[in-house]
């Protein structure tokens, strides 16, 4: 399904038959009606809070994506817990909801703050790179709970260049749990440094795990707009503190 069949079918879906119960299916008619009042909403596995959106199987991934990309009143997105820890694990049909919903996510324009917080949360990142590089209002930004793996680093690096943000927080980049290690990331994390020694509005920054070394702190020293930073589980020697 492309844009043009959810265009076209936008009012004469039944919300109930798109979605697993009625919570659901409420939060969808908050968003396709641009509700005012609806302006942060969670993708969850667990009932929290009544702004989350339990996803289960009969959820349709498609829709749920295509309404919050063309809300306008959206401020933050919420992406928690392990979307492949489903029945069929990571199957073919897994990745595809995920396809089938960041699609439509990339399409808004209006979400200030993004936390993804999920062990499936590399293939997000991977996905969501339309969203990035098209949403100019987008000032907060959450990686945690999964490891940013190389190829998704250098695309962040990417990204990162084309962000303008005021808070950033990442955990785990090019490291392995398993090994407890770092994985050889050709300088990964060098452009990932450098990407976000360019935003001047920056005032929080963490970076966790982050194979942040002496280049990696002169980069980020620069930085005369920052108010807190955090460089938890780094191995910076005498140098690099000295750069910052």
């Amino acid at each position: 399904r492309n844009i043009e069949y959810y265009d076209s079918h936008v009012w004469d879906v039944k919300l109930e038959n798109i979605t697993s119960d009625e919570y659901n299916a409420e939060i969808l008619r908050k968003l396709r009606d641009d509700d005012p009042a609806f302006t942060m909403i969670f993708l969850t596995l667990q009932f929290d809070d009544e702004d989350d959106f339990v996803i289960n199987d009969d959820d349709d991934m498609g829709w749920l994506g295509y309404f919050i990309g063309r809300n306008t009143k959206l401020q933050e997105l919420y992406i928690i817990g392990d979307f492949l820890d489903t029945p069929g694990g990571e199957s073919d049909h897994s990745h595809s909801r995920i396809d089938a919903l960041t699609q439509g996510i990339s399409l808004n324009k209006s979400i200030e703050k993004l936390e993804i917080s999920t062990e499936s949360g590399d293939l997000f990142l991977h996905r969501l790179g339309n969203f990035f590089r098209n949403n100019k209002n987008l000032m907060h930004l959450l990686l945690s709970d999964f490891n940013v793996g190389p190829e998704s680093a250098r695309n962040l690096a990417v990204m990162l260049r084309v962000m303008s943000l005021e808070y950033f927080h990442l955990e785990g980049l090019c490291y392995d749990v398993d090994s407890d290690d770092f994985i050889d990331d050709d300088g990964v994390s060098a452009e990932v440094m450098s990407a976000l020694s360019k935003h001047t509005r920056l005032d929080s920054l963490h970076l966790c795990a982050s194979k942040v070394n002496q280049k990696g702190c002169t980069a980020i020293g620069g930085l005369s707009s920052l108010k807190e930073l955090s460089l938890r589980c780094n191995d910076i020697d005498d140098e690099g503190m000295n750069s910052l």
